[in-house]
C-alpha cells in the first residue's frame, strides 16, 4: 500500500444518522465496480516490467467508477512504449507512487529512505480524489484532470475528507449508517489482514506499512464486514469486530485511517422571470443547499475546507442572452457551504439583448486549497451533478412599440371614420337646406 506519512490531517467525521438495515452498497454485489491491483491490465508505468502493487491506487479506481462509471479503457494520456494509460496509471502519477515525481529524494526512492517499499502516502490519496480539469499530476503526462474529466461536465473532483475514524470518536454503528448510506469508504489496515476463507494464503505484498480496502456492506447476522480487497478479491468479509479492534488500527496511537470521498452535491434552486422584453436587464437568483443529511454532518467534526464555493450558470441558445456589466460567472456563494444544510445564494445581472425562448441552467461548485504530502499546496474544483433550470421568454420590442402604434392607428382610423361620417352627415343636411 503506501508509507504512512505524518501529514495525517483530521478533516471531518462523517457520520451519518443511524439506520437499521445491512446487505451492500447497491452496484458492489457480485464484483460489480472491482478493480485488482495486479492482473487487470494496469501495469505499472513509473516502473516499467514490474508488478503493480497499488492498493490504495486500485480503491480509488473502484470508487471512481463507482461514482462516475470510469470503466478500465484507454484515456487521453499517452505512455511511454505506446497507447495510452489507463486508469490506474493516471491515478498513479497523481498520487505519486513510489515517489516517481522525486519530492523526498531521487526519483523512485519509494518513501522510507531506503528504497524498497512500493506506496504512495498518506493524505496524497485525498489529494487524488480531488484532482480536476484545472490540475496537474506531480509527474508524468496527466495534466488537466483525469481522461474522464476532459468532458467540461465531468471536469470537477470530488469532496474528499482524510481522517483517523479513532479519533474523531466514529464507531462500528458508524460505519454501518454510512454504508446504509450508499457511501463507500477506503480504509487503511495493517498488514495482518487476511479476509475470510483466506487464512492460508499469503499476505498481499508491499504491505509492510499497510493495506488498503473499500469498505462496501455489512452483515449483522454474520457480523461480518464486506470488502473489495485488491489483492485478495472482490466482496470478502472479516468479523466486524475483529475488524475495527485489531485490524484496522495501526501504530502506537492506534490510528484508523480512512478516506471518504464523493461528488459533492448540493440542491440548487433557480428563480428568474418567466418572461422578459428584448432589451431589459434581469436576475438569476441560485439558492444552493448542502443536502440534510449527507456528509459532513454539522457538529461532528470539521467541516470539509472548500475555500470558494459559487453558482454557475449556462444558457441555451448563447446568443440572445448576455451577463451585465461587472457580472463574474461563476459568482460566489457566500462561503457559506461547508456541512449539510448550510446554504447560499447568489444573483445573476443579465441583459437580454434578441428576442427568443431561453433555458437557464445553474450548478454549483467549489475551490478547495490544500495540501498532501506530494502537493504541499494545491487548489482543485470540485462538485456534484445537482443542477437546477428554468425556461424563460425574451419578447421582441419592436412587437410592443407596433401594438402600440396599432392602438394609435386604430384610434386614428375611428377619429378619422368619426370625421368622414360627420362630413357626410353635414354634406347631407346641406343638401337638404
Amino acid at each position: 500500500m503506501r508509507a504512512i506519512n505524518t501529514f495525517i490531517a483530521l478533516a471531518c467525521s462523517i457520520l451519518i444518522s443511524s439506520a437499521v438495515m445491512a446487505g451492500t452498497i447497491p452496484g458492489f454485489e457480485s464484483g460489480g465496480h472491482y478493480y485488482s491491483q495486479a492482473g487487470n491490465g494496469n501495469p505499472n508505468p513509473v516502473a516499467p516490467g514490474s508488478p503493480n502493487y497499488w492498493c490504495t491506487v486500485a480503491c480509488l479506481h473502484m470508487l471512481f467508477d463507482y461514482w462516475d462509471s470510469v470503466g478500465n479503457s484507454q484515456g487521453v494520456y499517452p505512455k511511454p512504449g505506446g497507447g495510452n494509460l489507463l486508469p490506474q496509471e493516471e491515478i498513479a502519477y497523481v498520487i505519486n507512487v513510489n515517489d516517481a515525481a522525486g519530492r523526498f529524494g531521487p526519483p523512485g526512492n519509494l518513501y522510507n529512505g531506503g528504497g524498497s517499499y512500493n506506496g504512495s502516502l498518506f493524505l496524497d490519496d485525498g489529494r487524488a480524489a480531488h484532482f480536476s480539469f484545472v490540475s496537474a499530476a506531480a509527474s508524468g503526462p496527466v495534466n488537466a484532470g483525469y481522461s474522464w474529466q476532459q468532458d467540461p461536465s465531468r471536469g470537477l473532483g470530488y469532496s474528499a475528507i482524510n481522517g483517523d475514524w479513532t479519533i474523531i470518536g466514529g464507531t462500528i454503528q458508524d460505519l454501518k449508517d454510512l454504508i446504509d448510506a450508499d457511501y463507500p469508504l477506503i480504509v487503511h489496515v495493517n498488514r495482518t489482514f487476511k479476509p475470510d476463507g483466506h487464512s492460508s494464503d499469503p499476505y498481499a505484498p508491499e504491505t509492510i506499512m499497510g493495506h488498503s480496502l473499500l469498505l462496501i456492506g455489512y452483515d449483522d447476522t454474520a457480523q461480518t464486514f464486506e470488502f473489495h480487497d485488491p489483492w485478495f478479491g472482490p466482496n470478502v468479509t472479516y468479523n466486524q469486530a475483529q475488524f475495527f479492534n485489531n485490524v484496522w488500527p495501526q501504530g502506537a496511537i492506534n490510528a484508523r485511517l480512512f478516506l471518504f470521498a464523493a461528488p459533492w452535491d448540493r440542491d440548487i434552486d433557480i428563480s428568474l422571470p418567466t418572461d422578459v422584453t428584448e432589451g431589459d436587464g434581469f436576475d438569476v437568483t441560485v439558492d444552493a443547499t448542502y443536502t440534510e443529511g449527507v456528509l459532513p454532518q454539522t457538529g461532528l467534526g470539521l467541516p470539509i475546507t472548500a475555500g470558494t464555493d459559487q453558482a454557475l450558470l449556462a444558457w441555451t441558445p448563447q446568443a440572445g442572452l448576455e451577463l451585465a456589466d461587472g457580472q463574474s460567472n461563476p459568482a460566489s456563494l457566500g462561503g457559506t457551504i461547508t456541512v449539510s444544510g448550510t446554504s447560499g445564494s447568489a444573483t445573476f445581472s443579465m441583459v437580454a439583448k434578441e428576442a427568443g425562448n431561453y433555458t437557464i441552467k445553474a450548478q454549483a461548485q467549489a475551490a478547495v486549497a490544500a495540501g498532501s504530502p506530494s502537493y504541499p499546496v494545491y487548489q482543485d474544483n470540485i462538485g456534484g451533478d445537482a443542477e437546477a433550470s428554468s425556461e424563460l421568454v425574451v419578447n421582441p420590442a419592436s412587437d410592443d412599440d407596433a401594438d402600440d402604434d396599432t392602438t394609435d392607428d386604430d384610434t386614428g382610423d375611428d377619429d378619422t371614420a368619426d370625421d368622414d361620417s360627420g362630413g357626410e352627415e353635414g354634406a347631407g343636411c346641406g343638401c337638404n337646406m
